[in-house]
């Protein structure tokens, strides 16, 4: 389980709330009435302790990132990394295929992995596989396809 929390202020009292995520429904709600007048939407976030960045409050969504096995938070925080914002990466981890390359920190380390599992490659003979140019297989690779980079973690996603 993934903990994280994220505070509120209230634009018109100032009163302060945090939500500490996963919670209830009910949790989410007492803290948005404290900072909140009449359930109006007239608060803002003011803080968060997470690995991605929260600009919106969706109580849902954050719970189901904060309840994602570990392998699929990893990949959500490789995508947030990548430059996307946290729906758009809890949607591309929930609804789509994904493949993770751990140790990569550019296209060539995944045309490197990507060769490693390919037998029609590992069969041809030694010369060739040790003189592949994965650079420019690695580009080529970048532009058929969907990869988002994650330089901090060194990890590239491939979105298929």
């Amino acid at each position: 389980m993934n903990q994280f929390e994220i505070t509120l202020q209230g634009l018109n009292n100032y009163e302060l709330a945090t939500i500490n995520f996963p919670c209830d429904q009910d949790e989410a709600a007492k803290a948005i009435c404290i900072v909140s007048e009449y359930g109006q939407h007239d608060f803002e976030i003011v803080s968060y302790d997470s690995d991605f960045d929260v600009e919106h409050l969706n109580v849902t969504l954050l719970n189901e990132i904060a309840e994602m096995p570990q392998a699929k938070y990893e990949a959500f925080i490789s995508f947030c990394n990548a430059g996307l914002d946290y729906k758009e990466a809890a949607n591309n981890v929930m609804y789509y295929e994904y493949r993770v390359f751990e140790n990569a920190e550019d296209m060539s380390d995944v045309a490197y992995q990507l060769l490693q599992d390919d037998v029609a490659f590992q069969e041809a003979p030694s010369f060739m596989r040790i003189h592949f140019d994965y650079d420019s297989y690695g580009e080529t690779l970048t532009a058929s396809g969907d990869y988002y980079e994650d330089t901090e973690n060194r990890r590239i996603v491939q979105l298929f």
